[in-house]
């Protein structure tokens, strides 16, 4: 997560970046669901008013996702005594289109180390109005990784209907009693 220096003076990045634990909701049926308990899972960090937009990130002098890739994994090194089996990072990336060689990058996938216990790690990026995801593996520990792609990809799609029309939107609280 990144946060604001604590003195409100900018650090060599701009911002400070550190871990948030949680429990992904992976038994959760309901891609709504399993969407709101995330975000909640993350309100307090929202309402501490110490959070970095994306866009600001995205706007810093210099600004490469790798770099902060590379940071997300050594936070998550840091706290490896705190019990987490998975790191994913989440870092925007430019949204206007990219030239190698005069050639436009066509995608861009994170890959975010291995390290210690972790077996492990996930890479979010997004790129030219695009998200890639870059997943890093132990092949003994998670032989199926293959899977868990196609399962990331299953449970976006389950997303992306809900809003289309094609299923029922989870509840949101107590309905008001209709009016008379």
């Amino acid at each position: 997560m990144s946060v604001v220096a604590e003195d409100g003076l900018p650090t060599s990045l701009g911002s400070k970046v550190r871990g948030h634990l949680l429990s992904l909701p992976v038994g959760e049926s309901n891609p709504v669901v399993r969407l709101h308990q995330v975000s909640y899972a993350l309100k307090d960090h929202r309402e501490t008013g110490s959070a970095v937009a994306a866009n600001k990130l995205a706007a810093l002098p210099g600004f490469a996702t790798s770099t902060f890739h590379a940071v997300g994994a050594r936070v998550a090194d840091a706290e490896a005594g705190r019990g987490h089996q998975i790191v994913i990072t989440n870092v925007p990336g430019p949204q206007d289109p990219l030239y190698l060689d005069g050639e436009a990058v066509a995608e861009v996938y994170p890959c975010i180390p291995l390290s210690g216990k972790r077996a492990l790690a996930i890479g979010v990026t997004s790129y030219n109005s695009k998200v890639f995801f870059g997943i890093v593996a132990d092949r003994e520990a998670v032989p199926d990784v293959d899977v868990l792609a196609q399962c990331i990809e299953d449970a976006l799609l389950e997303l992306v209907e809900t809003v289309e029309g094609r299923r029922a939107r989870a509840p949101r609280g107590r309905q008001r009693p209709a009016k008379r």
